[in-house]
């Protein structure tokens, strides 16, 4: 006959917990069932507590809801023999292509690492035909020369002046956190436009057409009057490619979407 475990139960000295895991990790809205060894074999059903019903929650047969980020701990008890399980909860991560909306940050996800709990995503708009950099400034040596980092340049064009670098003010207007892509990382979300379009056209912005042509934040390498932008290209492995243009006054209209990290 199984015994149930009350709060003010005291258990023989011989009886023991165990669970299989001291340590899960799950996504919020996750559930795992807990399994555990009770010694004598099925001597008794513990009692299944949760430090933080905020972040995990447990019912009576241990099944664990993952509730919101953190940590709790999972306590199963009969008596005085106790087991503790570790839960960590983190948020459920994002594939290419998920629409993102995260106080008030809304985006197309572009690139993901760690599981999709981070990433990058871009802005659902686009700019109108913007310069590079204004006049006087066209053939300012502003240090921008990453082709990876996109944040860094951009954040060098914000010491300097960002009101003098119209496509980057343009970026960095979005809110905290928005910059313009370096020639890599434009490249990267331009080259799987396919993927990105549906959503956001579901969510009303601008769809990426591959007859535009749109401005990184990287400086031209050898030349500081220019810059470099990426366009479709029929004569590339991932159907893009880059070259520079004129700062101040480019040959034809060349645009500019945001991104952020997250």
């Amino acid at each position: 006959m199984l015994f149930a475990c009350t709060e003010n139960e005291e258990a023989p000295v011989n009886v023991s917990i165990e669970f299989e895991a001291q340590n899960i990790s799950l996504e919020v809205g996750q559930q795992q069932n807990l399994v555990y060894t009770i010694t004598p074999e099925n001597y008794a059903t513990p009692i299944f507590q949760s430090s933080d019903e905020s972040v995990a929650t447990v019912s009576a047969d241990g099944l664990v809801t993952a509730v919101a980020t953190g940590n709790a701990i999972i306590t199963a008890t009969c008596g005085a023999a106790t087991a503790t399980c570790s839960v960590t909860v983190e948020a459920a991560g994002y594939a290419v292509g998920d629409f993102y909306d995260v106080d008030g940050v809304q985006g197309v996800v572009f690139e993901v690492e760690s599981n999709g709990v981070h990433g990058k995503i871009l802005s659902l708009d686009q700019s109108g035909a913007l310069l590079w950099a204004v006049s006087g400034y066209g053939s300012y040596n502003t240090g921008a020369k990453s082709e990876t980092d996109g944040k860094a340049n951009t954040e060098k064009l914000v010491e300097i002046g960002i009101s003098n670098f119209p496509a980057a003010e343009w970026c960095v207007n979005h809110g905290t956190g928005w910059y313009m892509p370096s020639i890599y990382e434009g490249e990267a979300w331009f080259a799987i436009m396919d993927q990105l379009n549906p959503t956001i056209s579901e969510h009303g912005g601008t769809i990426i057409s591959d007859s535009d042509y749109f401005w990184s934040s990287t400086e031209g390498l050898e030349d500081s009057t220019q810059a470099l932008y990426f366009y479709a290209s029929a004569f590339s492995d991932t159907g893009v490619s880059s070259y520079g243009d004129w700062k101040d006054y480019p040959e034809g209209d060349t645009y500019v979407r945001a991104i952020y990290a997250f």
